[in-house]
């Protein structure tokens, strides 16, 4: 009946949600996105230590809701588009929230650098 839809539903939300996410999902994403944005291990660790239970947090507040709703009610045939859909716009809320990786290097710049985009008057 529904109570073995919704329970179905919140064991395997949660599941995802407490073992995959932060044991699986968060140390990949923090190792990649450090690496990426040229912090040293230390600089990568101090910044998952500061931002892993803040995220944690907004992860449990938007994926359990859409987890629900994909295995109550989404058919089969269109989970994979819905959570595509969803997953992209985790990653948008997971960029934004996650911060400039800048502020967690030691490195100072040498000198400003500016980005110009276009072309100017002649």
């Amino acid at each position: 009946g529904a109570g073995e839809v919704f329970g179905t539903a919140m064991e395997r939300s949660l599941a995802s949600q407490l073992i995959i996410v932060p044991f699986m999902y968060y140390p990949v994403f923090f190792t990649f996105t450090g690496f990426m944005q040229g912090l040293t291990f230390d600089e990568g660790l101090a910044r998952a230590k500061e931002n892993f239970i803040p995220l944690m947090k907004r992860n449990l507040l938007f994926w359990i809701p859409v987890q629900y709703v994909q295995f109550c009610y989404v058919p089969t045939d269109l989970q994979i588009p819905f959570l595509s859909v969803a997953g992209l716009a985790w990653t948008f809320i997971l960029s934004v929230l996650a911060g400039s990786a800048k502020k967690y290097s030691n490195d100072t710049p040498e000198h400003e650098t500016y980005c110009v985009i276009g072309t100017e008057d002649q």
